[in-house]
């Protein structure tokens, strides 16, 4: 496993030169003659010792060296009596299994005790899934935006009106296609999620949809095809015939994502970054939107990061009042959560999970992210005021399981 001071190299090298870390943790391992199996790690598993050095055989730490990540991947097991099995179940979400022949210790012990791991089918995959990104330069959450923009210039050839094709960003990953044209007095949209397929949601005051719509297409039909049943949903003409351009031979119609959060399918990859090359994807950066007129000062609402915000309370949505201190820094880690990784999103809604009940067990590879942000104690309980931010931060506008949106969380 990397040593102590080949990772601090790593990141001086990443540093001077300006390359990721493990780009930089490969080139100072290549100086240094050292070849290991990226495939293959350690992993160090103790147990917590009392305050009057007694062993605690309810708390056992795994610490996975991974070389793929900067800093060592940390987790606690509680209660030793499912510690095997719980361990291989936190190795597997980080995409490890033992090797051949490995054991977890028996027996609690505060002396770390080495156990030889290597990289699981869904360690693979998500390996895979990461060069299928990098190589068109694509972040997961965007991966499905290339296949918005084709089926945006599909409704265009056949003369449906388009405003906007984008990724949402949420989980699970969604995108949408805004219409300019008006059907029969309603705004519409033309949305795609990864676990449902295609739909389409008719507006005609506000921002809630007054109507939801399947599409008869199948999950990850090709874009002329998404057009055309979309026009035969509404009896517009079609006025296009099929482009030229043809999904690559491996391209699965098929293709859905893994039941559980922390699997991946490289062929629902391939298939949404296959448009890359689609005729109307262009990733270039949209100019910056002109600074808008400045509102006179009294018509202003304080934004919540604003460090002149300096109320003593703030009542909430749900009616509780706190400290602005704790509302402004509890709403700010929340943003952070969810403009993160995945493992940040699913933290988010672990959180809102538990801010609805406290008696959810959080999904493991989470708990240790609340802790650090301050949400839960060591003992996995979220502190009051933390719940009542969440609660008022946080609403679940999904009617087929949580779909959570981050709202102002001010009354």
């Amino acid at each position: 496993m990397p040593s102590t001071e080949l990772k601090r190299a790593a990141r001086a090298y990443a540093a001077e030169h300006g390359v990721k870390y493990t780009e930089a943790l490969r080139a100072v391992r290549g100086d240094t003659g050292q070849q290991p199996d990226p495939d293959r790690v350690r992993t160090r598993v103790t147990v917590t010792a009392n305050s009057d050095g007694t062993i605690s055989p309810r708390r056992w730490e795994i610490v996975v060296d991974d070389p793929r990540t900067e800093k060592p991947i940390a987790e606690w097991v509680y209660g030793a009596e499912r510690f095997g099995a719980e361990v291989d179940r936190i190795a597997d979400v980080h995409g490890w299994r033992r090797a051949p022949g490995a054991e977890w210790p028996v027996e609690p012990t505060t002396e770390p005790v080495t156990v030889e791991l290597e990289r699981s089918d869904v360690g693979r995959r998500v390996d895979e899934v990461e060069q299928i990104l990098a190589d068109v330069g694509v972040t997961w959450h965007e991966a499905c935006e290339p296949y918005m923009a084709a089926v945006a210039h599909e409704l265009v050839r056949a003369g449906i009106g388009v405003k906007e094709a984008f990724a949402c960003g949420n989980e699970p990953r969604d995108g949408a296609i805004d219409l300019s044209t008006t059907l029969s007095g309603y705004s519409t949209q033309l949305a795609w999620r990864e676990d449902q397929g295609w739909y389409y949601l008719s507006f005609q005051h506000g921002e809630h949809a007054d109507g939801v719509d399947d599409l008869p297409v199948g999950h990850l039909a090709e874009p002329y095809d998404v057009a055309v049943a979309f026009c035969e949903a509404i009896d517009h003409p079609v006025r296009s015939e099929r482009p030229d351009w043809r999904p690559p031979a491996d391209y699965d119609l098929d293709a859905v994502a893994p039941d559980e959060w922390w699997d991946v399918s490289p062929a629902l990859e391939r298939a949404l970054t296959c448009y890359t090359t689609y005729p109307g994807w262009t990733p270039d950066t949209p100019d910056p939107a002109p600074a808008a007129d400045p509102v006179p000062q009294q018509q202003q609402q304080q934004p919540l990061d604003n460090v002149d915000y300096d109320l003593s309370t703030i009542r909430l949505r749900t009616g509780d009042e706190l400290p602005s201190m704790i509302v402004t820094a509890t709403h700010s880690i929340l943003q952070d959560l969810w403009a993160g990784d995945v493992r940040s999103k699913i933290a988010l809604v672990e959180a809102y999970r538990m801010a609805t009940d406290p008696a959810h067990k959080l999904v493991p590879g989470t708990d240790e992210l609340l802790r650090e942000v301050q949400f839960v104690d060591e003992d996995g309980r979220m502190h009051d005021s933390v719940r009542q931010v969440v609660l008022a931060s946080l609403r679940d506008t999904g009617d087929r399981g949580i779909d959570l949106e981050l709202i102002d969380p001010r009354g």
